[in-house]
């Protein structure tokens, strides 16, 4: 079981691993306090067409008032021993084509534009207002 990932600025949290979905859902915290800052999580479920398709398997958030210090950034590069230990090569995230911020983090991560695709009426994300999203492949550093 994963307790933390950390490098010299953050520390990933494992708040739970969804067995059914096979997800770890960690807090982002920075060093040595106890707060989080946002979070991230890590979706492996081989099986599931939408995560390649629209869902992606990785999804961050950083609180506003800590956005702009590259947080997502680090926290992507800290999953990435954890997903190539799983057996993956490549992931995908996905993004709203109008988050900007978001569309960098993914540049600099060094993840490669694929496309923009309509989200599928009926799925969850829909329902909480993501039409179209930013198809990224992220091949997983050795």
């Amino acid at each position: 079981m994963i307790d933390t990932l950390a490098d010299d600025v953050l520390e990933l949290r494992v708040l739970e691993f969804v067995a059914e979905s096979t997800t770890y859902e960690f807090a982002i915290h920075l060093r040595g306090i106890d707060l989080p800052i946002g979070g991230i999580n890590l979706r492996l479920d081989r099986g599931d067409p939408a995560l390649v398709g629209y869902a992606g398997h990785i999804g961050y958030e950083v609180a506003l008032v800590h956005r702009g210090r590259r947080h997502a950034l680090r926290a992507c590069r800290l999953l990435a021993p954890l997903a190539r230990g799983l057996g993956f090569t490549s992931l995908w995230i996905t993004t709203a084509p109008e988050n900007a911020a978001s569309c960098r983090t993914l540049d600099l991560l060094g993840a490669r534009y694929v496309d923009t695709v309509d989200v599928p009426y009926g799925t969850q994300m829909r329902t909480l207002g993501l039409h179209r999203v930013r198809r990224y492949r992220w091949d997983l550093p050795d």
